[in-house]
C-alpha cells in the first residue's frame, strides 16, 4: 500500500523506487517500468545491468538486460519531490522517515502546551 502525499504535507512518505542510471532518463517516473524484473523489490534494491547484453540491445533496457544479482539502492526516483523524504533522499531508510513524523508530532504537542501557558498569562 502506498501513501500518496497531499498538498502541504511534508512528512508523508512519498511513492518512490530505486533509480537504475543506465535505464532511467532525467524525467523517469516513480511507477515501476515494464523492463523492471518481476522478482526485485523496487524500493530498496536495484537490478544490476549486464553490460554485455545491454550493449547488444543498443543500450536499451528490457527484462533480459539484467544479471541475477542485486545491489543496494543509493538513489531514488520520487513521485512527489515536495516532501522531507525526497528532500533528504531517505528512500529506503524507513526509520528516519518515521522519526520525522514523530518529531513533528512531538513539536506540535509542545507548541500547543506552550501556547496554552502563554495564553493564560
Amino acid at each position: 500500500m502506498s501513501s500518496r502525499p497531499r498538498s502541504g504535507d511534508t512528512f508523508i512518505i512519498p511513492v518512490s523506487r530505486c533509480r537504475v542510471p543506465e535505464c532511467d532518463g532525467t524525467n523517469a517516473s516513480a511507477e515501476i517500468p515494464p523492463w523492471w524484473p518481476k522478482n526485485v523489490d523496487s524500493k530498496c534494491f536495484r537490478p544490476v545491468v549486464d553490460v554485455s547484453s545491454f550493449g547488444t540491445l543498443n543500450n536499451t533496457c528490457s527484462n533480459a538486460t539484467f544479471e541475477e544479482t542485486l545491489e543496494e539502492c543509493h538513489e531514488w526516483i520520487y513521485e512527489n519531490h515536495n516532501s522531507i523524504v525526497a528532500a533528504l533522499n531517505l528512500g529506503c531508510q524507513s526509520w528516519k522517515s518515521t522519526l520525522v513524523g514523530s518529531v513533528h508530532n512531538a513539536g506540535m504537542i509542545a507548541s500547543v502546551m506552550i501556547s496554552g501557558w502563554i495564553a493564560d498569562k
